[in-house]
C-alpha cells in the first residue's frame, strides 16, 4: 500500500513539473481572477450595462490578438531582436487595428463616445503588450510572458471592486480602471524585456535571426490569428444582434462560472506546447512532447468538468443570489463548448509549430471558413437561446481543429527521418 502510494505521489510530482501545468497553474489563478471580477461586476450592475462592459471588454480582446498583424507567430518560429524598428512596427500596427475595431465597434454595437475612446487606446495598449508577452514566450520565459498577457484579468477585479464600492458609477469607472492598469503592465513588460535583451545567457534561445522580416509568414500567420481571435468571442459578439444586452449578460456569467477554467487551461497548454514542440528535433520528441500535453488536458478538462457542474450553480447562487438563473442545460452547452475549445488549442499550436507557411495559409483559410460556420450556426440556434448560440458556434468550430490535426499528422507519423 505505502508504495502504490509512493508511485502514485511521484507521477502527480512529475505531472506538477510539466511546464504546461506550471503555467495551467498561474494562468487558473488568472482566471480565478476574471471569473470573481466578472461575477463582481455582474452584481454591481444593472444587466444590460454588465452586458455592455462584457462586449466592451470582448472587443478589447479581440483587437488586442488582431493588432500584432502576425508578428507575434514570427517572434515565437524565428527570433527576432525587439530593436527600433520591431517596436515602431508594434505602435503603428496597434493604432491601426485600434482605429478599424472602434469604427466597427460604434457602427455595430450601442457604445458611447467616452466608450469608443477608452476602447481605442485601450487596443493599442494590448497590442503592445502581447509583443512583449511574445517576445517572452520564445525566450522559453513562460511566466513573464503569463503575467504581461493575463494582468489584465487582475486589474479587471480591481475594477470589479470599484463597481461594487461607489455603486450608481455606471460603465465607465471598469472600463477605466482595467485600461490604466493595462497601460501599467504593458510599460513594466516592456521595460523588462528591454533589460533583458542582450544580456541574458539562455541555451534554450536561438540567436536573432539577421533574416530581413517575413511579411508573407507574418500574413499567413495572421490569418489563422485573426479567426483565432474572433472564434473564441464569437458568442459575445453575436448574441447582441440576435438576442439581447441582457442575454449577453446571461452568458457573460456562464462563461465566468463554467467556460473560464477551459479557457484557462487551453491557454496554457497553447503557450507552452508551442515553443516546445517547435524545438523538439525528433519525430520521437515530438510524439512524446504531445503525449504530456494529452495527458495534461485529459486531466484538467475532468476536473473542471467535474468541478464546474457542481459547483458553478452554488456559487452563482452565493454571489448573485437569483439575478441570473443558471439551469442545467446552459452548464452542459458550456461543458461541450469547453472541451472544443481545448482540442482547437492544441491543435492551433501544432500547426504552428510545425507547418509550413503553405500549411499556415491553408489553416488559416480554414479558419475563416469555420469563423463563418460558427457565426452562421450560433445565429441558427438563437431560437433555441443562449444555449443553442453556444452548440451551433461549438459546431462551426470543430471545421478548424480537424483540419489543424489533419495538417499536423504527417510531422508527427512515419519513419524517423535522416
Amino acid at each position: 500500500m505505502g508504495r502504490r502510494v509512493s508511485v502514485l505521489v511521484g507521477r502527480f510530482t512529475r505531472w506538477l513539473r510539466e511546464p504546461s501545468i506550471r503555467v495551467a497553474v498561474l494562468f487558473a489563478l488568472a482566471g480565478v481572477g476574471f471569473a470573481g471580477a466578472n461575477l463582481l461586476l455582474a452584481r454591481a450592475l444593472p444587466h444590460a450595462d454588465y452586458g455592455l462592459v462584457a462586449l466592451w471588454l470582448t472587443l478589447y480582446y479581440v483587437g488586442g490578438a488582431l493588432a500584432p498583424w502576425g508578428a507575434d507567430g514570427v517572434v515565437n518560429r524565428r527570433p527576432i531582436r525587439p530593436d527600433g524598428q520591431f517596436i515602431h512596427r508594434t505602435v503603428f500596427f496597434s493604432i491601426v487595428t485600434a482605429a478599424l475595431v472602434t469604427i466597427v465597434g460604434g457602427e455595430l454595437y450601442p457604445f458611447e463616445a467616452p466608450h469608443l475612446l477608452i476602447l481605442f487606446a485601450g487596443i493599442i495598449t494590448c497590442g503592445i503588450a502581447t509583443m512583449a508577452a511574445a517576445q517572452f514566450q520564445a525566450r522559453h520565459h513562460f511566466v513573464p510572458a503569463m503575467l504581461i498577457w493575463q494582468g489584465s484579468n487582475l486589474v479587471l477585479l480591481v475594477a470589479a471592486v470599484g463597481s461594487l464600492a461607489w455603486p450608481g458609477t455606471g460603465t465607465l469607472l471598469p472600463i477605466g480602471v482595467f485600461t490604466a492598469g493595462a497601460v501599467a503592465i504593458a510599460a513594466i513588460g516592456w521595460k523588462r524585456l528591454l533589460d533583458l535583451t542582450g544580456t541574458e545567457q539562455d541555451d534554450d534561445v536561438a540567436e536573432p535571426s539577421e533574416e530581413p522580416y517575413s511579411w508573407e509568414e507574418a500574413l499567413s500567420y495572421y490569418l489563422a490569428a485573426s479567426a483565432t481571435a474572433f472564434l473564441p468571442q464569437i458568442e459575445r459578439l453575436v448574441i447582441p444582434g440576435v438576442l439581447s444586452l441582457e442575454d449577453l449578460a446571461l452568458f457573460g456569467v456562464l462563461a465566468a462560472l463554467v467556460l473560464s477554467p477551459f479557457r484557462m487551461l487551453a491557454s496554457g497548454v497553447g503557450y507552452t506546447l508551442f515553443p516546445r514542440i517547435r524545438k523538439a528535433r525528433t519525430l520521437r520528441e515530438r510524439r512524446r512532447l504531445l503525449g504530456a500535453e494529452i495527458r495534461t488536458i485529459a486531466i484538467g478538462a475532468s476536473v473542471a468538468a467535474v468541478g464546474v457542474w457542481y459547483l458553478a450553480p452554488w456559487v452563482n447562487d452565493l454571489f448573485l443570489g437569483h439575478k441570473y438563473e443558471l439551469a442545467a442545460p446552459l452548464v452542459l452547452a458550456a461543458l461541450v463548448a469547453g472541451c472544443a475549445k481545448l482540442l482547437g488549442a492544441v491543435g492551433r499550436a501544432l500547426v504552428s509549430a510545425l507547418g509550413s507557411n503553405a500549411d499556415l495559409a491553408i489553416y488559416g483559410g480554414a479558419s475563416w471558413i469555420a469563423l463563418v460556420a460558427a457565426g452562421g450556426g450560433a445565429t441558427l440556434g438563437a431560437r433555441w437561446g443562449v444555449p443553442g448560440v453556444i452548440y451551433g458556434a461549438t459546431a462551426g468550430l470543430s471545421v478548424r481543429w480537424l483540419l489543424a490535426f489533419g495538417l499536423s499528422v504527417r510531422h508527427l507519423t512515419g519513419p524517423e527521418p535522416d
